[in-house]
């Protein structure tokens, strides 16, 4: 496997090669070969739990010259190996590495070996490195909030695309504090270097800069009260004081009747409230005490007791149904119609049975049902008592002094098919 680490310089990607890398490699007894400057034996075998002499068998240093001719190397079996700035080796180019290297990048994983290399940036190193890389972890400083000795690392898992280009998806992240004890088990800086601590500057801080030291904590207070009046009002602060305010608008804007004695019959008074900006036709005349007022009756119940219900059509589609319901006279004229949308904001609940032949309304304990009984169509005919309205009289009329003689009867009673006697239905006579 190949691991790179990638960050800026002091981010600490080589603190995180030594403590999770290096010694826990050495604490486990497997060789470590690593191209990192300054090592302290002594200090490393100590955290790795194992005497320096051990510690020496196992953590072999490797020298530049070495980096740059590593198919030369002897390394051991199952051995991990570390290298560090790998740009200054392989740099990122149209040149093509040598056959012999390119043969141990790909088969480097046949003797067990885990290559873990470090940089700034990984497309820094030729891509003949970058495609094959596994796993990568990018470490950034946090500095930026005023945290020096913490870091934050991202894992990545890189995996080829179709093009035979690695692609990386992040699979983990975390914040880590710097230990200081794995601080000098090697030089992070060249012999001579006396600048090492991290270079301060407070406008590189986000929480010294003005937004934070003056504009959040204003927004944080308008936050604040603005959840505070949000919870006063949805537990019913809002709302009573609305009310109140509403009552003593009433109370202060209320007219004061005004009251004058009008003769209406002799001997009698009577006694007219005048309210100030109320119509007219509006103003109340009381003759002593007035009857009680009575709610308004159900606009369907007034239909119903009225007129006969039917129910005029329903269509049912979608898990609904639509329709409507009329009311007819005993003409058959129709009177009023509603839809089931129109009853359903009157408060009534309408019913559609599966056939669609049967309605049933319900509101409260009233229940109404209407079915979709036949209407004949009459439309062009008459009865007989209508024609009778219509034509003069059939008996003999005299006509030039000659009475004529009846018209035959074309609207005399059908016998029944039974063989009865004549149908008492009207019968209706041809278009007229």
């Amino acid at each position: 496997m190949i691991i790179f680490h990638e960050g800026m310089p002091r981010s600490g990607k080589s603190y995180a090669a030594m403590k999770d890398h290096i010694i826990t490699a050495l604490s486990k007894g497997r060789i470590v070969y690593a191209r990192l400057d300054g090592i302290e034996h002594k200090q490393i075998a100590e955290l790795a739990g194992i005497d320096e002499e051990r510690c020496r068998e196992l953590l072999l240093p490797l020298t530049e010259e070495q980096c740059t001719k590593l198919p030369d190397q002897q390394f051991s079996k199952d051995s991990l190996i570390v290298i560090d700035e790998a740009q200054n080796y392989w740099q990122a180019g149209r040149a093509k590495l040598a056959p012999e290297l390119l043969k141990w990048i790909a088969e480097h994983g046949h003797h067990g070996h885990d290559v873990l290399l470090m940089g700034q940036l990984l497309k820094d190193v030729h891509s003949s490195w970058v495609n094959r890389v596994n796993r990568k972890v990018t470490f950034i400083k946090k500095d930026v909030v005023g945290k020096a000795n913490e870091y934050k690392w991202i894992m990545y898992h890189g995996a080829p695309d179709n093009r035979g280009n690695v692609k990386f998806r992040e699979v983990s992240r975390g914040d880590e504090k710097y230990d200081d004890r794995y601080f000098g088990t090697y030089k992070s800086h060249s012999e001579g270097t006396e600048n090492k601590a991290t270079y301060a500057d407070d406008r590189a801080n986000i929480f010294r800069s003005k937004v934070f030291r003056k504009w959040l904590p204003l927004y944080g207070v308008a936050a604040l009260a603005a959840l505070v009046y949000v919870v006063w009002a949805f537990s019913g602060g809002l709302a009573g004081n609305l009310n109140e305010k509403a009552q003593k608008q009433a109370v202060k804007e209320k007219p004061k009747p005004e009251s004058f004695k009008v003769d209406t019959k002799p001997g009698e008074l009577a006694q007219v409230e005048y309210r100030q900006g109320v119509p007219a036709d509006l103003r109340s005349v009381t003759m002593g005490q007035s009857a009680p007022i009575s709610e308004p009756a159900d606009f369907i119940d007034d239909l119903n007791s009225k007129y006969r219900i039917r129910l005029g059509g329903s269509v049912r589609g979608e898990g609904r149904a639509v329709g409507f319901i009329e009311w007819r006279d005993t003409d058959l004229g129709v009177k009023e119609r509603l839809s089931f949308v129109q009853l359903q904001g009157l408060g009534w609940l309408v019913m559609i049975s599966t056939d669609g032949g049967l309605a049933i309304l319900q509101k409260g304990s009233r229940r109404v049902i209407a079915s979709g009984w036949p209407v004949e169509d009459t439309r062009g005919r008459v009865t007989e008592a209508q024609q009778a309205q219509i034509r003069p009289d059939q008996g003999q009329t005299p006509v030039g002094g000659v009475i004529a003689a009846p018209a035959p009867n074309t609207l005399s009673p059908s016998p029944k098919p039974d063989g009865g006697g004549p149908s008492t239905n009207p019968k209706f006579a041809s278009n007229l």
